[in-house]
């Protein structure tokens, strides 16, 4: 891409193309791309399965994925404090569609999670992760400034908060995923290690007891367990087809797992790509989500960025990392199941349309200052 204006330039959007980071922003762009094109190959057989239009997952994906891209550069238009008052809002608002969403709205595959408008439906937990990084990034960014700050109190109310509506849903996975940004974010903002630790243990006790008192959750642990069951058919098939796929791939279109399975295009999807691709389709998706990771830790080891940027673009960073590391762990079987999407591959309108919200404030925090004379 090769924008029509110099560095000369001093127009709005000649200051945001040479701020923001270009690379990162590149590797995001293509990983849209490939998100449509998978989406082209996984979801047609799924839709046909279930007695939709063959296009019917496409003609949604499609529109939400050049949303999200549109949501990532309006947002990321915005400076850090523009970026703090838009996500104390959404925040608030989310927070309230989640207690909503429990308590109006009928449950979907075992929870409370979606709130249906005009024939859409809308996650506010896909949101809030990224919320939640900004918000905490700012609690503790001030309470480093300001040591008469009770941010630690602020914190821990707003990690409860959020913990105990999405364990409510009930959502175990998007409830670790919070308290992971929320350890993260702690440590390095400075918090001692002995503090952390004991939140990881305490982590581990908690997820001790939603097994003994989460049915749903109890559920996918015990057929994780089990080595031949009924409910671990996804499982199976996904791997069957990974095997399928060899070295090279069986080509594309060619695949079997996308008929054999109804959540191939969303928490399977990855199986679909290496039966297909084989081998060389997983290295080029895992080297893009690893190129993405990889950019912006350089860029905070390299960047001359506040704390509070430093802690909400680690945060977000860290959710985009769990959420893939979580995704292809549960496709090749090393972990129990868990609806979590592959980032901008899965099929997902909230969950493309929250990704977008956290890649922008990832561009708008991380950005550098404007000068007619360059930058790098």
């Amino acid at each position: 891409m090769k924008p029509s204006f110099d560095r000369t330039d001093n127009s709005i959007l000649a200051q945001w193309w040479w701020t923001i980071d270009r690379v990162f922003f590149y590797l995001i762009t293509i990983l849209m791309i490939l998100g449509i094109i998978v989406s082209f190959i996984a979801t047609p057989p799924v839709a046909k399965t279930i007695g939709l239009n063959n296009y019917h997952f496409i003609y949604h994906q499609v529109p939400f994925m050049f949303l999200s891209f549109l949501v990532m550069i309006g947002i990321s238009f915005l400076n850090q404090q523009k970026i703090l008052q838009l996500t104390a809002i959404s925040t608030l608002l989310l927070l309230i569609l989640m207690i909503i969403a429990i308590f109006f709205f009928p449950e979907k595959k075992g929870s409370h999670r979606w709130i249906y408008l005009f024939g859409l439906s809308l996650q506010p937990s896909e949101f809030i992760k990224p919320c939640f990084a900004i918000i905490l990034a700012h609690i503790l960014a001030t309470k480093k400034n300001d040591t008469s700050f009770k941010g630690f109190r602020y914190a821990a109310l707003l990690y409860a908060i959020t913990v105990i509506l999405l364990i409510k849903q009930p959502d175990i996975g998007m409830a670790t995923t919070v308290t992971i940004i929320f350890i993260s974010e702690l440590f390095l903002s400075g918090v001692p290690l002995k503090a952390i630790v004991i939140l990881f243990i305490l982590t581990l006790l908690a997820l001790g007891c939603a097994y003994f008192f989460l049915e749903h959750f109890k559920t996918r642990i015990d057929v994780f367990l089990t080595s031949e069951t009924k409910e671990k058919f996804q499982i199976t098939k996904a791997l069957e087809a990974i095997a399928n796929g060899n070295l090279w791939g069986c080509g594309l279109g060619k695949g079997t797992v996308k008929y054999a399975i109804p959540d191939a295009h969303t928490d399977f999807v990855l199986a679909v790509i290496v039966e297909e691709c084989g081998i060389p389709g997983f290295l080029v998706i895992i080297s893009l989500f690893i190129a993405i990771i990889a950019r912006i830790i350089y860029k905070i080891l390299t960047g001359n960025k506040s704390l509070y940027a430093m802690l909400a673009i680690c945060g977000i960073i860290t959710q985009f990392a769990f959420q893939t590391v979580v995704n292809i762990s549960s496709t090749l079987g090393l972990i129990p199941t868990k609806g979590m999407t592959l980032p901008f591959i899965s099929y997902g309108g909230s969950s493309l349309l929250a990704l977008g919200f956290g890649m922008g404030m990832i561009l708008g925090l991380s950005k550098e200052s404007f000068s007619k004379k360059g930058i790098r």
